[in-house]
């Protein structure tokens, strides 16, 4: 409220361009969007680059196609999102909730997704290279034809997931792979 001048949630404001306008604005000028509230708010092809989100709830955000490399996004709360074809190269997802959100065809090179929670997350053609995956839970997931060149996925769990096509050649580390899918993964 008080960087914004709203008074309503977001869910209730009438013009919500203008506010996810405001949100921008804020996040450019350098303000912190820490424990924000922006559930179902659409920043689709914005440029969200280097944002503090961190703990944010963002369920049901749209940021597809929106560049959020090197974005914050640590504990940020990303339920049923979609993120397809975001760029999030470089971003900070340590401990963010992605369950049910749709990162196909997502750029993830370099980011941080330790201690993360991809349950039932659907990420078909991601770039995974270089993510760190430490501990993360993508279980039940769809990650098909997604690349994992160079990725450390010590000790994640893709219990049940989908990785057909996948290639996860050069990829560091040991996963656990209880019932998951491989079928024409390269490993």
């Amino acid at each position: 409220m008080a960087l914004t001048g709203e008074v309503l949630c977001c869910e209730h404001i009438n013009d919500q361009a203008a506010y996810v306008q405001k949100v921008i604005d804020a996040g450019k000028s350098g303000k912190s969007l820490q424990e924000w509230a922006l559930a179902g708010l659409d920043f689709s092809g914005q440029d969200v680059s280097g944002f503090d989100f961190s703990s944010a709830c963002l369920v049901k955000c749209n940021f597809d196609n929106a560049n959020a490399a090197g974005t914050n996004l640590y504990r940020a709360n990303l339920d049923g999102a979609s993120l397809k074809n975001a760029d999030l190269s470089g971003a900070n997802l340590e401990l963010a909730v992605l369950g049910r959100a749709d990162l196909s065809g997502a750029n993830l090179e370099g980011a941080n997704l330790q201690r993360c929670n991809l349950v039932g997350t659907k990420a078909v053609g991601a770039n995974c290279s270089g993510v760190k995956m430490f501990y993360s839970r993508p279980g039940n997931a769809d990650f098909s034809e997604a690349v994992f060149h160079g990725a450390d996925i010590t000790r994640a769990i893709f219990r049940g997931a989908k990785l057909v096509n996948a290639d996860l050649s050069g990829a560091d580390g040991n996963a656990n792979y209880d019932r998951a899918d491989l079928t024409g993964a390269k490993q």
